[in-house]
């Protein structure tokens, strides 16, 4: 995550990463399971994963929806303002 160099003015915040959610996609107990497309190359299509506890990627969805908060600001200047990771998920499956 990174502030963008555009624009004026000086900012801050903390963006939050939800992952290990369930997939429900309507209703008042709507939650998207922090559902990631993810590719391997041109030869295999892509595939629906999510973002599950202990940083990996899964098939299934979460029971329980948890978040990651990464301050970010810009008081480094454009264009050496660093790039702040929520963290870095590997694959779940083979």
């Amino acid at each position: 995550m990174r502030l963008s160099c555009a624009g004026v003015g000086n900012s801050s915040g903390v963006p939050r990463l939800w992952y290990n959610g369930r997939f429900i996609d309507s209703g008042a107990s709507r939650d998207a399971g922090s559902r990631v497309e993810v590719g391997f190359g041109t030869a295999l299509p892509a595939l629906r994963g999510f973002l599950r506890s202990s940083f990996t990627l899964n098939f299934f969805p979460g029971s329980s929806r948890l978040s990651i908060d990464t301050p970010v600001n810009d008081s480094i200047a454009c264009p050496d303002r660093p790039f702040t990771p929520f963290g870095t998920w590997s694959a779940g499956w083979p």
